[in-house]
């Protein structure tokens, strides 16, 4: 698979963990994964931004979702806020994962932006443009609650 070394690193890395669940379980002996000492490919960094056409068909998508025009698998209408995220991430080029933690009170209106107390990366500040701010201000308030 060294054509595909993404795709083989994901595949060894699966293969791995069932077998290391399989000696967990005592379906293997212990120390038999056969996956140990392979070695991984190198991988490239990737970047990969999206074309002017999948901007606009993913626009479309994200309209047609917002008019209840697309729904899921089950029947049930999209979230708006899945759709809030989407463009959120579009308009920040933030991690989904900043944008699903984000919370009303770390958001400066007045400053454009959030103030993100852990990301990947640490403490940081996420921009916010005027159509993200406009995406923001589109969006119920819900407060986070604890489980």
């Amino acid at each position: 698979m060294a054509a595909t070394p993404y795709e083989a690193n994901r595949a060894l890395a699966l293969l791995s963990k069932a077998f290391n669940l399989a000696e967990l379980w005592e379906w293997r002996a212990p120390g038999t994964n056969p996956c140990r000492g392979v070695k991984k490919y190198r991988e490239e960094k990737r970047e990969r931004f999206l074309s002017e056409v999948e901007l606009a068909r993913l626009g479309e998508a994200l309209a047609a979702a917002e008019r209840g025009e697309v729904r899921r698998a089950n029947g049930s209408a999209i979230s708006p806020f899945a759709v809030a995220a989407i463009r959120l991430a579009l308009f920040t080029g933030a991690r989904i994962g900043e944008v699903l933690s984000l919370r009303w009170a770390w958001i400066d209106w007045e400053a454009g932006r959030a103030a993100l107390p852990d990301s990947k990366t640490g403490r940081k500040f996420l921009y916010l443009p005027p159509p993200a701010l406009e995406v923001l201000r589109g969006l119920p308030r819900i407060e986070a609650t604890r489980m």
